[in-house]
């Protein structure tokens, strides 16, 4: 898939932080300076990595301090559509988040498919909506940014960004918690515990757990699925060795064994039904009428949220986990100059099965078993020279993710292909995928007057992703491909096997047998523009033109050919 880009002109005033901000329930202090004349507290924000109040930024900014979030049940990042206007989260099919801003999204849940919209913990990057769970975790507050924000925050950030602050280390003996109990005996409980150890040490442990019980129940039988079982963690350990220098080290983490969601069967739409049946044509017909007779002996789901049906012979359940760790390191150069460094490495495990046709037959079932392994480092420059506000930094990302999907599909109708059999019931897709990226940004901004500011930016960013996919199968598939692929391709060819990768050749219709394998070399240049006018303290009317870059990708998708990668 060729990558995409995204440019935003956006011409607003501010008063007050209003309308930066979506609503008053929420635009309270994130954290706090004395207040002014205006009666108002300073909401600090780092939406352009660096502190600033938020009436001093001209970007489309809502932000929420940590005890809002909680007040509002803002426990993941999906909730956060319950305070951003224009913010909108859909959970895919297998239960990966898809998040989108002012329409601008990425609605492909590949592992390996990065977002639209980025997500970060203190700077530190989510490369993909899988990875998220457990960010909202004991927070300081969250910010969200709408628009493109690709050059201090990278590619695929083409809708925008979201910037969650984690609550650091105190210098004082701290320890709090809640527990609440809900329906479906749901349990969710937090404790955090912070403070010193010693003169220059300092750290923060915190901890959340929800179990709750099943929720969905079985319309044909007594049965229930959708029981919820997760834990998340987070530890931070902040180094002050003198007043130059900084070291933060932060672990975070997350498990969890719930369910998953069952479809609803509301109605069939058939492929292949009784006239083409009648008609003849490449499948067995009376074993695809049959199919055909059993999916409309099925009765729908009743108009119950609750109500579903799933096969009765599978563990619907995940065993996901997710770890991150990194290290922020802040040295003051001199009083104008400081040098940060970022280092993160994460890992990220799923394995879990999903009933998706929302019956007890075996038409669209999944398993599915991956694991990604992701590195990051960010170095950066920033400084102040009298009215001119500077930054330089590059980026290094590799990420190296591994997918496996089995497909069952004994039952479906357009499966029964040859005639007299064998038949296909299971397949599986395995994709691989090396990403390699680099870039290197710039942002200045200059007051040309107490009251003017003009402000540019601009990244380079240089994308590799080297991809591989196989599809295989039961005795079923190995046979109907390898038919198929004689028929078309009018040359015989070896019988298949376990381990042939049967996607079909685009140009021969032969079998490929061994995995397919592509290379996906991108460049981009984004670059951002912009002036804010503040006329007065409780004013800002700003002026911004941004583009940002997403990057392309590889699906997983069990190719017939291999035209379809």
């Amino acid at each position: 898939m060729a990558s995409l880009s995204s440019c935003r002109f956006a011409a607003t005033a501010s008063v007050i932080a209003m309308a930066m901000v979506s609503s008053s329930a929420f635009a309270q202090q994130a954290a706090q300076e004395p207040q002014g004349q205006s009666g108002f507290g300073d909401i600090i924000v780092t939406a352009q990595k660096r502190a600033q109040n938020l009436n001093d930024v001209g970007l489309s900014i809502t932000a929420a301090s940590g005890d809002q979030l909680q007040s509002l049940g803002v426990q993941s990042a999906g909730d956060l559509a319950k305070i951003t206007p224009g913010f909108t989260f859909t959970k895919s099919q297998d239960g990966t988040p898809l998040y989108t801003l002012r329409g601008v999204g990425f609605n492909d849940y590949t592992l390996g498919a990065s977002p639209a919209v980025s997500v970060y913990v203190d700077q530190v990057p989510l490369a993909y909506g899988a990875f998220t769970q457990g960010a909202t975790l004991d927070l300081e507050r969250v910010e969200v940014l709408k628009g493109p924000q690709g050059i201090l925050f990278g590619q695929n950030s083409t809708g925008g960004a979201i910037n969650y602050i984690a609550a650091k280390p105190t210098r004082t003996f701290e320890a709090g918690g809640q527990l609440s109990y809900g329906r479906f005996d749901t349990i969710d409980g937090e404790a955090y515990i912070s403070g010193p150890i010693g003169e220059t040490l300092a750290f923060r442990l915190a901890g959340s757990v929800t179990n709750a019980g099943a929720w969905q129940y079985n319309y044909t039988r007594d049965d229930k699925l959708g029981k919820q079982d997760t834990l998340r963690g987070r530890f931070q350990l902040e180094w002050k060795p003198s007043d130059m220098l900084t070291l933060l080290f932060a672990a975070n983490g997350w498990r969890d064994k719930s369910d998953t969601q069952a479809g609803q069967l509301q109605g069939l739409f058939l492929q292949i039904d009784e006239a083409a049946v009648a008609a003849g044509g490449l499948f067995d017909p009376a074993e695809t009428a049959r199919r055909i007779a059993v999916f409309r002996g099925l009765d729908p789901a009743p108009q119950n949220a609750r109500a579903a049906n799933w096969d009765s012979d599978r563990d619907l359940g995940r065993d996901d986990s997710f770890y991150q760790l990194s290290m922020r390191g802040d040295l003051e150069l001199s009083d104008d100059i400081t040098l940060t460094s970022i280092t993160a490495y994460s890992k990220y495990k799923e394995d879990y099965s999903v009933d998706r046709d929302g019956t007890t037959l075996k038409n669209a079932g999944v398993n599915a078993n991956g694991n990604v392994k992701s590195f990051s480092q960010e170095l950066r420059l920033s400084g102040d020279m009298g009215r001119v506000n500077w930054l330089l930094g590059g980026n290094y990302a590799k990420n190296k993710v591994f997918s496996a999907n089995d497909i069952l599909t004994g039952d479906s109708t357009n499966t029964a292909i040859l005639a007299g059999g064998p038949w296909i019931a299971a397949s599986t897709t395995t994709i691989t995928q090396d990403i390699e990226d680099w870039a290197v940004f710039g942002n200045a901004e200059f007051e040309l007057t107490d009251t003017l500011t003009v402000l540019g930016g601009a990244r380079y960013t240089r994308s590799k992703n080297d991809f591989t996919s196989c599809m295989r199968g039961d005795f079923g598939m190995q046979t109907t491909f390898g038919v198929l692929s004689d028929v078309l391709s009018g040359t015989p060819g070896a019988p298949a096997d376990a381990g042939t990768c049967l996607n079909m050749d685009a140009a021969t219709f032969e079998l490929i047998r061994t995995p397919f394998a592509a290379t996906l070399k991108e460049d981009n240049f984004s670059w951002r523009v912009g002036v804010n006018y503040k006329p007065s303290r409780d004013v800002l009317i700003y002026a911004l033109a941004s583009r940002g870059y997403k990057s392309g990708s590889f699906p997983t998708v069990p190719a017939s050919t291999t035209a379809q990668f």
